[in-house]
């Protein structure tokens, strides 16, 4: 749980940053109550509290609260992220070094999942993803796969479809 929420931390702080600049506060809100749950779920639970009390606001349509507090829940998530990467840049560290995945096998890697995600079989998908847990990710490959990797740890078949049958 903790690395899907790391993961996906850039996409949240930009689309509550999204929605507070523009004053979208019906998604603003949303997105708020979508935080408070992931931070709490985590055990964050300082910032499940700043979160909960901004969604409660946007509820009410009180933006003066929201305009006075968001930086600060913001400031908040963003050092939480930091000291979250700092954790796993430490476990990646004691990690021995993986073998390099081949093209051959990132292919394999991508017809696997396309088939998992096409029959809705969650427990393939988390076989594959085990399989190339294995190895490392080139580099040139890396940001496309880490997308795919959220996309397979959240079970978004047609996201995941989506973003295979790209290239």
């Amino acid at each position: 749980m903790l690395r899907i929420f790391y993961d996906s931390m850039e996409d949240k702080h930009a689309e509550l940053e999204n929605s507070y600049l523009t004053g979208d506060w019906t998604n603003y809100t949303i997105k708020i109550h979508a935080l408070k749950s992931s931070a709490k779920l985590i055990g964050a639970m300082d910032l499940g509290e700043q979160a909960q009390k901004l969604e409660t606001a946007g509820k009410e349509g009180n933006t003066d609260y929201i305009r006075d507090n968001h930086a600060k829940a913001m400031k908040d998530f963003l050092r939480l992220g930091e000291e979250i990467g700092a954790v796993f840049e430490e476990e990646a560290a004691k990690e021995p070094e993986k073998p390099v995945a081949d093209e051959y096998l990132m292919e394999g890697i991508y017809e696997g999942l396309k088939e998992a995600a096409e029959s809705m079989d969650c427990d393939m998908v988390e076989e594959i993803m085990k399989e190339i847990d294995g190895y490392a990710i080139p580099e040139a490959k890396s940001e496309r796969f880490g997308r795919i990797r959220q996309l397979a740890d959240s079970l978004d078949y047609d996201g995941l479809l989506s973003e295979l049958n790209k290239e």
